[in-house]
C-alpha cells in the first residue's frame, strides 16, 4: 500500500471516528447551576421551586420534577403526571419500567432528575 494510500485510510478513518462521536453526544447539557444548553446554545434552564425542579425553554415552562418522598414524578407544565423516577428506574405512571436513568443521561448531560425530565418530556412530545 503507498503511503498516499495509507494516509487516505487514515483519514478516512478517523473521520468516521468524529461522525459517531457526534451522533453519541447527548442533544442536551447542563452548564452551572441551572442553564441547560442544546447544541452549545442556551435552551432553557432548569430552576428551583421549592423542592421541585421547573424546566422552562427561553420562551415558557414546559414540566416539572416533583419531590414525592424519596421519588420524583415527571409532569407537563399543567400538572399531568408522565412518569416517576425510583431508583435509577423512570416508570410510566403506569408503574410500567420505561427505561433507566442511564438512557437520560445519554440524552442529557445533566444531573439525574433533570436528564429524566428532559428525556420524559422528549417523549411526550413536550420539548
Amino acid at each position: 500500500m503507498s503511503r498516499l494510500t495509507t494516509l487516505g485510510v487514515v483519514a478516512v478513518s478517523l473521520l468516521g471516528l468524529t461522525a459517531t462521536a457526534r451522533a453519541d453526544s447527548p442533544e442536551f447539557k447542563c452548564v452551572g447551576n441551572e442553564r441547560i444548553e442544546r447544541k452549545q446554545s442556551t435552551w432553557g434552564y432548569a430552576r428551583s421551586a421549592g423542592s421541585d425542579l421547573r424546566i422552562e425553554n427561553t420562551q415558557s415552562s414546559v414540566g416539572w420534577a416533583r419531590s414525592a418522598g424519596s421519588d420524583w414524578r415527571i409532569e407537563t407544565f399543567g400538572g399531568s403526571t408522565l412518569a416517576f423516577v425510583r431508583g435509577s428506574r423512570i416508570e410510566r405512571s403506569n408503574g410500567e419500567t420505561w427505561t433507566s436513568i442511564d438512557t437520560a443521561r445519554q440524552f442529557a448531560e445533566c444531573p439525574d432528575i433533570v436528564a429524566a425530565a428532559l428525556w420524559v418530556l422528549r417523549q411526550a412530545g413536550r420539548l
